[in-house]
């Protein structure tokens, strides 16, 4: 299994930004206030667009490091994995998230953080003001998920949480369910693969008032279809994970 080396994914706080060769990256974006611009399929609200709650199944979990950059205080940062947990949750997969280093005089303290990345792991790296104006991304842009083949491991997204505090403080929702929505989707990408961006649920590709208020009430969702694409990607990822495992010579 192919896998993205530490320094290609910033891992120990490196300066360098990893970009693979084609493929474009999936960008969330918000539109709010008058004079509002159209989204991509035009401003609609996205009708609730709430998948049934479906089983856990054992085995079925995805690991996300996340390296926080913006220095979120740690209560809210917690809240916003809550957030993010019960969306994946609802999607039958379950997220364990893995506090990660920003330098190298970090790594002792962070040894779980220093396992080779399976593929069911992905990096989430949540960008200060600085870093955010150095990203890839469009000035309104809350986050954006670069290609992630199936057969490639250290996979990652990133969000903007200064934009993503600035909206939420002007759009009477807590900071932490916005940051949290906007990790869900973008580790979505990570798993739905290529235009993965939907009509509705969590996965439109820019959020409307409506979808706001939908957030506010912790209800803006994986649609059914991409529940079940969640969770085949997930389970080829970890079963690919394993032949590949199985495949190396014991020592």
């Amino acid at each position: 299994m192919k896998t993205i080396s530490r320094a290609g994914n910033r891992c120990t706080g490196g300066s360098r930004w990893w970009r693979p060769q084609g493929g474009q990256q999936a960008v969330l974006t918000l539109i709010l206030g008058a004079g509002v611009a159209a989204p991509v399929y035009g401003q609609r609200p996205s009708h609730n667009a709430t998948s049934v709650p479906v089983s856990l199944e054992p085995g079925l979990k995805i690991a996300l490091r996340v390296y926080n950059y913006a220095h979120i205080p740690p209560a809210l940062l917690s809240h916003a994995e809550e957030e993010a947990t019960t969306i994946f949750r609802q999607a039958g997969v379950e997220a364990a998230w893995v506090d990660c280093p920003l330098s190298g005089a970090e790594l002792d303290r962070f040894p779980a953080c220093q396992q080779p990345m399976g593929g069911a792991d992905f990096a989430l790296r949540i960008l200060s003001a600085a870093m955010t104006e150095r990203a890839p991304a469009g000035g309104e842009a809350l986050g954006f998920a670069l290609p992630c083949p199936e057969d490639l491991a250290g996979c990652y997204a990133e969000v903007f949480y200064q934009r993503i505090s600035d909206w939420a403080s002007g759009a009477e929702i807590s900071a932490y369910q916005l940051l949290g929505h906007a990790m869900a989707h973008e580790v979505g990408h990570l798993l739905l693969g290529p235009n993965s961006h939907s009509r509705d649920g969590i996965m439109r590709p820019q959020w409307n008032p409506d979808d706001l208020r939908v957030i506010a009430r912790a209800s803006l969702r994986f649609t059914p279809e991409q529940t079940e694409r969640l969770r085949a990607a997930c389970l080829g990822r970890i079963q690919r994970a394993g032949i590949a495992a199985s495949a190396v010579p014991a020592k």
